[in-house]
C-alpha cells in the first residue's frame, strides 16, 4: 500500500442519524448524488451509493496517492503524531478490484439521554430539545429526522440485511445506542440469523445503561469492542456530560469491569479543553477501575473546545504542565509514550483559521459559547471545573 492509502473508501461505509452517508466519521463531506444532492438511504438503494461516481472518485485519489482535503483532519492527527482512523484501519479487509462493504459503521438515531458539552443536536435529541427551548436556531444539518429501521422505504432495510452478511467489522455509535431502538432490533436481527459469528462488533456508550439484555446479545458476536466515553470524573464529569450522576456511571463501569470473555470494554476519553487540566486526576482515577484506557481520541469540534486552538500563552503553561506528568502510571491500552507526545504535539499546532485569538478574545468567544448553557442549566464554570476558570481568567 502507499503511504497515503486508505482502505475505508474501499471497504467502509457510515450511515449518520439523518440518513446521509460517508466513507467514515472523518471524511468532511458526505456522499454526492449530484452537485446539489446528497445521496440518503431512506430514498436510495445502499448499493447505489457504494458505486456512486463521487465515491469512485474518492478512490482514485487514493489509489494515485493523493491527500484528498476532505480527509484534512486525519492528516492533521498525524501531524501531531496521533494515530489516525486511516492508520487504524489501513489493514482491514479490502479488494480494490471489486469493493465490498465491509466494515459498516451506523448512528441509526440521535436518540440520547444527554447534552454532553463537545456534543451537538445532530447526535443528541437532548441537545435539540435544549435548543428549541432556548430559542435557538437550529442549522439545516442540526434538524434532524433520526432513521426508523421499522419504516425503510422500498427494501431499503433488506439491502442493509443483506450487506450484512459481508460485515467484518461492525460500527454503532449514537446518540446514545443503548437506549435505541433502532439499534437493538439490527442487533437481534444479526444474532438471531446467526450473522453475528462473523461480526466484530464495536459500540460507543456514554456508561449510562447496563442491560444484561444487551449483554446476552452481544455474547453471539464473534467479538466486541465496547467502548466507555468517560471524559473525567466526579462534578467534573457531570458538568461536562449534563445531565449525567457519576455515582450512577461508576456504577456502571464497576459492572462492565466484570465481563469477559468475546467483550473487551475500554475506557475512551475525548480530550478537550474542558478536560485537560484536570488529565492527571482523572486518568489516575479511571485507572483504579481496572479498565485498559485508550488515549487517542482528540476532539476537533466544537472548535472553541479543541486543544490547538487555545491562546499561545495558554498552550505554554498547558504543555508545561503535561510534560511534568508521569504518564507511565495509567492503565493506557496504547503506550503512555505515545498518548503523552500525541496530545502536546497537537497542542502545539497552528490554531484553526480565524482562531488565533488573544487570551481576552479567547476567553469572550469561550464564554459566549459556554454561557448560555450554563444558564439554562444553573451551572457555573468556575463552581464545576475551577482550574480551567482561573487559566482563562488570568488567575
Amino acid at each position: 500500500m502507499t503511504s497515503n492509502f486508505c482502505t475505508m473508501p474501499f471497504n467502509s461505509l457510515e450511515v449518520s442519524p439523518n440518513g446521509t452517508c460517508k466513507v467514515c466519521c472523518k471524511i468532511q463531506t458526505d456522499i454526492k448524488k449530484s452537485d446539489t444532492e446528497y445521496f440518503n438511504v431512506m430514498k436510495d438503494d445502499i448499493n447505489d451509493i457504494w458505486h456512486s461516481v463521487d465515491l469512485q472518485l474518492l478512490r482514485k485519489k487514493f489509489l494515485k496517492n493523493e491527500r484528498p482535503e476532505e480527509c484534512r483532519l486525519c492528516w492533521t492527527e498525524e501531524e501531531s503524531n496521533v494515530k489516525s482512523l486511516r492508520q487504524q484501519t489501513v489493514y482491514g479487509v479490502v479488494d480494490l478490484e471489486n469493493p465490498k462493504i465491509t466494515y459498516l459503521s451506523l448512528k441509526l438515531s440521535n436518540k440520547c439521554n444527554l447534552a454532553c458539552r463537545i456534543c451537538s443536536p445532530h447526535l443528541s435529541s437532548l441537545w435539540q430539545s435544549q435548543f428549541k427551548k432556548l430559542n435557538i436556531d437550529l442549522q439545516p444539518a442540526e434538524m434532524f429526522k433520526t432513521i426508523d429501521l421499522e419504516k425503510f422505504q422500498d427494501g431499503r432495510l433488506d439491502s442493509l440485511h443483506k450487506l450484512s452478511g459481508n460485515l467484518h467489522q461492525l460500527l454503532i455509535y449514537g446518540g446514545e445506542p443503548l437506549i435505541n431502538d433502532e439499534v437493538i432490533d439490527y442487533l437481534e436481527y444479526l444474532s438471531n440469523s446467526g450473522i453475528s459469528k462473523n461480526i466484530q462488533l464495536t459500540l460507543n456508550t456514554n456508561g449510562t445503561v447496563y442491560s444484561e439484555k444487551l449483554i446476552s446479545i452481544f455474547r453471539n458476536f464473534k467479538f466486541v469492542d465496547l467502548f466507555l466515553s468517560i471524559d473525567d470524573v466526579d462534578k467534573r464529569f457531570e458538568y461536562q456530560r449534563w445531565p449525567a450522576k457519576w455515582d450512577k456511571i461508576s456504577d456502571n463501569i464497576q459492572n462492565y469491569a466484570k465481563l469477559g470473555g468475546n467483550i473487551k470494554v475500554e475506557l475512551y476519553p475525548s480530550m478537550s479543553v474542558l478536560n485537560i487540566l484536570n488529565i492527571e486526576e482523572t486518568l489516575t482515577k479511571l485507572s483504579t477501575y481496572n479498565i485498559p484506557i485508550t488515549f487517542n481520541n482528540i476532539i476537533h469540534d466544537p472548535r472553541v473546545l479543541s486543544l490547538r486552538n487555545l491562546p499561545k500563552e495558554h498552550k505554554t503553561a498547558l504543555i508545561e504542565k503535561l510534560e511534568a506528568i508521569d504518564f507511565s502510571n495509567f492503565n493506557f491500552n496504547n503506550t503512555y509514550t505515545d498518548a503523552k507526545d500525541a496530545l502536546i504535539r497537537f497542542i502545539k499546532l497552528d490554531n484553526d483559521d480565524g482562531l488565533d485569538l488573544t487570551a481576552t478574545e479567547f476567553l469572550n468567544r469561550f464564554n459566549q459559547h459556554m454561557n448560555v448553557h450554563d444558564k439554562f442549566r444553573h451551572t457555573e464554570l468556575k463552581e464545576y471545573i475551577p482550574d480551567l476558570w482561573n487559566l482563562l481568567n488570568g488567575n
